[in-house]
């Protein structure tokens, strides 16, 4: 022991003199010591978190997630359709862990869905190896050509590709949906024709079970005149769901609408066949002919027709005999429930001068928003869905009301919501709407809090809100005007209404680019927290906003 340990050193700790060299060289010695020493414990202390961290794994309760749980949850991370890249993403789960391995394989959607480019065209026994993991899962087969050119020409790239496809839909497994994704219409009449010439006597095959088929054409659509030659004639008879992408106008002709003429005329001949059988429609179409028309006049058994203009509101001849007719006897759709607009321009909304849709339940109008679909500047809007309603006389059946990227004045809504289309809707939905004057939400809010407007309202969804304008506490406001709490006796009951207002059951409230926490400026009181999760227990009632 050194005499320093003898003597000690505390007069150093408690004071501030300076230590002798011989005193500072013996504390320099210590400090390397005590040094080391922590060295070492850290390196146990990290080995020994690391050995608690392997002891924990073994008994996290992941660990003891059953394999058809992990199943589930992989059907949410994995894409419905899966490109080259999913399936790599999807195969990568598989080799995580034995336990994973076997989840992927028991998880028959995963297999259920498979895109496939026809420039690397996996074999037919690959395709058919990979659906037959899906079990009983409607199967979907997703073929993609990227745009080119010649394919008229002998040997052309779809003359090439064609057989092999031809052979998968004639010899693969059957399919619930079969999309394609084409250059033009010659690609589509390469693979039919092959499909003919590969038809064995009556055999069944795939193609002709399809209950779903997605044509989507990217350039080229020209048909010869005669119906007789139409390509059309030959889609599956089996199909009930259809969805026709038509190449934009706007685009093939470069914005040049004057050499748009071959579009009036250009024709579609979807055999009246094929659509009397459908149940579900979607087309693209931007074209300013009537040929849009004439395929919705043969579409009398659909339930849910969507129609995507593409950005685009299609100049229509108005002087044209055809619709002339539209503008004073409508088109009707006699069973059509949901109508949805998509990608409309505010010009675009006339389309709906020509419809008629007695049996209506849910009406969807969607914008390209940005300034592109101002609506403030187009005064005709309501009128225009109030004359469609009116001209449906489907007051008993109309019940949604969907509004989407759109930019309108506080006045216009307001207007919307007293109109007599919103004097009997149930369901109201507001996505990314934004409005482009000074009044802001919390006055519509009160607004929408009188007795008057929107009586009959029970599900109410506003989302993709402003995240700094989106005035949550007049929202609350709102709510209790429409869904009343009352306290008696210490117990928290619905008050009995006798005002004929509709109470509220569902809000739904999301905002712009993160939803998943409330605006930044917004901060709920205990108050409010407890009311929303009275308004849950007593009233039964639906309440999510944000991440509450």
């Amino acid at each position: 022991m050194s005499r320093f340990e003898v003597n000690g050193l505390d007069h150093l700790y408690s004071t501030n003199v300076v230590p002798k060299p011989v005193e500072a060289a013996y504390i320099q010695r210590q400090v390397n010591i005590l040094t080391s020493s922590i060295l070492q414990l850290q390196s146990q202390l990290k080995d020994l978190q690391d050995q608690l961290g392997r002891h924990r794994g073994v008994l996290s309760p992941l660990r003891q997630f059953p394999v058809e749980v992990l199943s589930e949850i992989f059907t949410f991370v994995v894409p419905y359709v899966l490109g080259d890249y999913d399936r790599q993403d999807m195969l990568n789960l598989a080799l995580v862990c034995k336990n994973w391995r076997n989840a992927v394989f028991l998880a028959h959607r995963l297999w259920s869905g498979l895109e496939v480019t026809l420039r690397t065209l996996p074999a037919c026994s690959k395709i058919t190896g990979w659906f037959g993991r899906s079990g009983n899962v409607p199967r979907t087969l997703k073929f993609v050509s990227h745009w080119h050119k010649g394919c008229t020409a002998e040997g052309s790239q779809c003359k090439r590709w064609a057989v092999p496809v031809a052979k998968l839909l004639t010899r693969g497994p059957s399919l619930h949906h079969l999309a394609l994704d084409l250059s033009g219409i010659e690609c589509f009449r390469s693979i039919v024709e092959a499909l003919e010439s590969c038809k064995v006597g009556m055999e069944q095959r795939p193609w002709d079970s399809v209950k779903k088929f997605t044509l989507s054409l990217q350039t080229d659509c020209n048909e010869p005149p005669p119906p007789s030659e139409s390509i059309y004639k030959l889609l599956p008879p089996s199909v009930t769901s259809f969805h026709l992408t038509l190449p934009s106008a706007w685009d093939i002709t470069a914005g040049e609408w004057e050499l748009q003429d071959i579009f009036f005329t250009m024709p579609l001949h979807v055999p009246s066949s094929f659509l009397e059988t459908l149940t579900t429609f979607f087309i693209s179409c931007n074209w300013p002919g009537r040929q849009l028309f004439e395929v919705l006049q043969k579409c009398v058994n659909v339930l849910a027709l969507t129609i995507d203009l593409q950005h685009e509101g299609p100049p229509y001849d108005l002087q044209d005999p055809f619709f002339l007719n539209l503008s004073d006897v409508r088109l009707v759709l006699p069973e059509v429930r949901t109508l949805r607009i998509h990608r409309c321009t505010p010009a675009g909304i006339h389309v709906l001068d020509f419809l008629q849709a007695p049996r209506l339940v849910a009406l969807d109008l969607g914008f390209q928003g940005g300034g592109a679909s101002e609506l403030s500047a187009y005064h005709d809007f309501i009128e225009i869905l109030q004359n469609l309603l009116l001209e449906s006389e489907c007051e008993e059946t109309f019940q949604s009301f969907r509004l989407a990227n759109a930019r309108i004045k506080t006045q216009e809504l307001k207007r919307l919501f007293s109109s007599s289309l919103c004097s009997i809707v149930i369901h109201l939905t507001l996505e990314d709407v934004t409005l482009v004057d000074e009044l802001e939400y919390w006055d519509l809010y009160r607004f929408l809090s009188w007795p008057d407007h929107l009586p009959f309202l029970k599900t109410l969804e506003l989302l993709r809100l402003p995240r700094l304008r989106s005035y949550i506490h007049e929202l609350l406001d709102f709510l209790k005007e429409r869904q009343p709490l009352e306290k008696r006796d210490g117990k928290v009951v619905l008050p009995t209404d006798g005002s004929g207002v509709s109470l509220l059951e569902k809000l739904v409230v999301t905002f712009e680019k993160d939803d998943s926490s409330l605006p930044r400026d917004v901060s709920l009181d205990d108050d409010e927290r407890a009311l929303i999760q009275e308004w849950r227990r007593y009233a039964h009632m639906f309440v999510s906003i944000g991440s509450m």
